[in-house]
């Protein structure tokens, strides 16, 4: 072989053969590798049937045992998340599942019902917010309109609010007025 060449057939393989190799590099550790991975991440959207407490990847009961070794088996055999879930689903119920798929019935509660709740409310604090207020009914306006304050009284609030002492009661004969 030409010596011009070896350098950079040697560099080629090092550079792209060599990391393979040197990660476990064979085709079957790969795939060991990604269906771990896979798992993994399957096992966190699940729970355990037996308590339905936290997910599978925390759990350590018999029964998630077994469920992590079927997850693996099935991923080896093609097996797709989806396909996985519903297959846990179908056999435990919508329970099973961590998080529910958000369609249906259990969409509608999840996400319409607050949102719903929400939009109402915001739609009554508009209409108070902008609603008109009918004029508060002042000191004259549930008055007659032929009513006068007689002038002995005007006089007397006159003095009181410029902070003078009444020079003389009032002549009128009211209740209020009189000694008590």
């Amino acid at each position: 072989m030409n010596r011009a060449l070896t350098l950079p057939l040697a560099l080629f393989t090092l550079t792209f053969m060599a990391p393979d190799a040197l990660a476990g590099g064979s085709a079957a550790d790969a795939k060991k590798r990604d269906v771990e991975n896979r798992a993994k991440r399957i096992e966190k959207l699940l729970t355990v049937p037996c308590c339905y407490k936290g997910t599978l990847a925390d759990h350590n009961s018999g029964l998630a045992v077994k469920m992590r070794a079927d997850i693996r088996t099935m991923l080896s055999k093609g097996k797709s998340q989806k396909q996985i879930l519903a297959h846990y689903k179908k056999k435990y119920g919508q329970a099973v599942l961590v998080e529910p798929p958000g369609g249906g019935l259990s969409g509608f509660v999840l996400y319409g019902v607050p949102f719903g709740l929400a939009f109402i409310g915001l739609l009554v604090m508009t209409v108070l917010m902008t609603r008109k207020r009918a004029p508060s009914a002042g000191p004259d306006q549930n008055l007659p309109k032929d009513f006068k304050i007689p002038a002995e009284l005007e006089e007397r609030i006159d003095a009181l609010v410029a902070g003078k002492a009444p020079s003389s009661k009032p002549k009128t004969g009211h209740p209020s007025t009189a000694p008590g």
